[in-house]
């Protein structure tokens, strides 16, 4: 019998990255997957100041909550108390925010969606009270064909603040800025145009202790049959990628960026280009949709075995 999971995050943040991604595709994933058993329900929630969320909540029983990032401290504690009340237990979905609440002490479960994170949640918690469930690249992937490329092209696919300040490095990619959600749909359909994602983001280690982001942009070249350039010490590089990885970067100098760009070109088809694709179909497999729905379910099991 399936298990009825109740995922909810606040309806302003609808057009939110965080939402599409581990809200509305979460649900995707563990619906398509009956061998998980569980029955996901998207919960929309208006702001707190409407004074109506616990009225909003009030019919969710008999599950297990699961509270998207933009959740975890935006609801009343009128409404969680209700939810509490209602329902087996209560998960967390931090992502990459601080563990911060105001009803801390009711959720009795917090998913990590990264390695990083999960050291760091299982240091400050009880033995049980943590669970991974991997962050997935988007499902909208699936859509799309990719084939061998004849040469070398690189892609740089984000936010401006990330973009290399060197004219020489920018040459070498194609440069495709990405803010909303919108941006990544209209480019969406070029990915097959692509085969190497540069992901080097200067001074993205320097956060505070116990904030951890997931590896996507790696999860997201790996979906597309892709390597990609990334800083070594980049949070989860080396818990999903193998330390003779080909195109790691040991830090964000230009000359330092310049040598893999550069070695990449030199091995493109190679053995060292092969053995690069080999370690990202890895990646792929780590965090496909099937071993996800798994994970949420061991989360709920181990979140209804410790029930208050």
């Amino acid at each position: 019998m399936s298990r009825k999971l109740f995922i909810i995050y606040l309806r302003p943040h609808a057009a939110r990255g965080t939402v599409a991604m581990r809200a509305v595709q979460l649900a995707e994933i563990l619906n398509r997957a009956p061998s998980a058993g569980i029955e996901a329900h998207l919960v929309p929630l208006p702001r707190m100041s409407s004074g109506i969320q616990h009225e909003a909540v009030a019919e969710l029983t008999g599950g297990v909550v699961l509270l998207n990032k933009s959740a975890t401290n935006l609801l009343s504690l009128q409404a969680v108390e209700v939810l509490a009340r209602n329902n087996h237990a209560i998960l967390a979905d931090w992502i990459d925010r601080d563990v911060d609440s105001p009803y801390l002490h009711m959720i009795d479960q917090h998913i990590a969606s990264s390695r990083t994170q999960y050291r760091h949640l299982c240091a400050g918690f009880p033995t049980g009270a943590v669970s991974y469930v991997a962050h997935h690249a988007d499902l909208r992937l699936e859509q799309l064909n990719f084939k061998p490329l004849p040469d070398l092209r690189p892609l740089f696919l984000g936010h401006r603040r990330y973009l290399p300040r060197r004219p020489r490095i920018n040459q070498q990619l194609t440069i495709e800025f990405v803010k909303t959600e919108q941006d990544f749909l209209r480019f969406l359909p070029r990915l097959p145009e692509f085969n190497l994602h540069y992901n080097v983001r200067p001074g993205e280690q320097d956060t505070p202790g116990g904030i951890a982001k997931p590896l996507t942009k790696a999860f997201v070249a790996a979906n597309c049959q892709s390597n990609v350039v990334m800083r070594r010490d980049t949070d989860d590089a080396l818990d999903h990628l193998p330390a003779d990885y080909p195109y790691f970067v040991e830090g964000d100098e230009p000359e330092q960026i310049r040598a893999v760009l550069d070695q990449a070109r030199d091995d493109f088809g190679g053995p060292r280009w092969r053995y690069g694709l080999d370690a990202m179909e890895a990646v792929a497999a780590a965090v496909h949709p099937a071993r996800i729905a798994e994970q949420m379910s061991l989360a709920m099991d181990q979140a209804m075995a410790r029930q208050r």
